[in-house]
């Protein structure tokens, strides 16, 4: 879920922040590709009913090319 600049969201989930010459919608792009989903699923974790554990520590990893392209 997009939110918008100023606010603060107070809770356990995962935030990206974009700035600089990197656009939200790149970063929103890259992380939806089939790509990423592949990467995803050969590096994460697995939980129950093959959910994948995608932790901030696994997303730092993910190789995030072209996106200022």
């Amino acid at each position: 879920m997009r939110v918008p600049a100023g606010v603060l969201t107070i809770n356990h989930n995962l935030s990206i922040v974009a700035g600089s010459s990197t656009t939200f919608d790149q970063v929103e792009e890259a992380l939806a590709s089939p790509l990423a989903a592949e990467w995803a699923r050969d590096y994460a974790s697995r939980l129950e009913n093959n959910y994948l554990s995608l932790t901030t520590t696994l997303l730092r990893r993910m190789p995030m090319v072209n996106l200022t392209a």
